[in-house]
């Protein structure tokens, strides 16, 4: 991908041009140039026999760019909104199975230091508070 990055930058004098592992952002003034710069990476990655996803899309910068798990703006950044989902369904899972005596502590407590850590990286502390407030474990537990 070395490759890639030296074409995009060298050759095409992209200002606006980040990759991370086999995930790349261009930001471009418009939707036709976005276009043909497309297109030109696109044959410049059949040459070294590899395809750009076709989930590939162009989007104005106004609603924000989906990369390396949040959503960018100029402002902020934010979590995937599915990955919020998937984490309150997840929590609301653990707190059921907690209560039916299914798993313990020890099960839940890596996997809420992971989604903590997750969210340190963005703007979403009220979403993350929003999600523990609800995740009590107190009450009566079965055994």
């Amino acid at each position: 991908m070395d490759d890639l990055d030296h074409y995009a930058k060298d050759t095409l004098g992209l200002p606006y041009y980040l990759r991370y592992m086999d995930d790349f952002v261009l930001i471009c003034p418009s939707k036709a140039q976005a276009r043909e710069t497309l297109e030109k990476l696109d044959s410049f990655v059949a040459g070294l026999h590899l395809r750009l996803n076709p989930k590939t899309a162009i989007m104005p910068l106004s609603k924000g760019v989906d990369f390396v798990g949040y959503r960018h703006w100029t402002s902020h950044v934010l979590p995937r909104k599915s990955t919020v989902a998937r984490a309150r369904r997840t929590f609301r899972s653990m707190r059921r199975r907690f209560h039916l005596g299914h798993i313990d502590l020890d099960y839940i407590r890596p996997r809420v230091a992971s989604f903590a850590g997750y969210m340190r990286h963005c703007d979403g502390h009220r979403t993350l508070s929003g999600i523990l407030d609800k995740f009590i474990l107190s009450g009566e537990r079965k055994a």
